[in-house]
């Protein structure tokens, strides 16, 4: 049987090493050392950190989408 294709590769979420910007808001959100945040890689080989409370709001917008594709294929 073949492998189910993996769709969310390019996100993953990973543990800050040092202190990290959140790209969603660059001025008012950080994320410290030690804190989990949302990683994004870009298809130029960067990638866009986000704090837990905007990740929240990504990750949410991301399952809201994908249930709604999901409902397309329910019979």
């Amino acid at each position: 049987m073949a492998i189910v294709r993996d769709l969310i590769t390019h996100v993953e979420v990973e543990v800050a090493a040092r202190v990290r910007i959140c790209h969603r808001n660059r001025s008012k959100h950080s994320i410290p050392s030690g804190q989990s945040c949302l990683v994004i890689f870009e298809h130029d080989g960067g990638k866009k950190n986000y704090c837990p409370v905007c990740a929240k709001e990504i990750l949410n917008k991301a399952k809201a989408k994908l249930l709604q594709m999901e409902r397309t294929f329910q019979t």
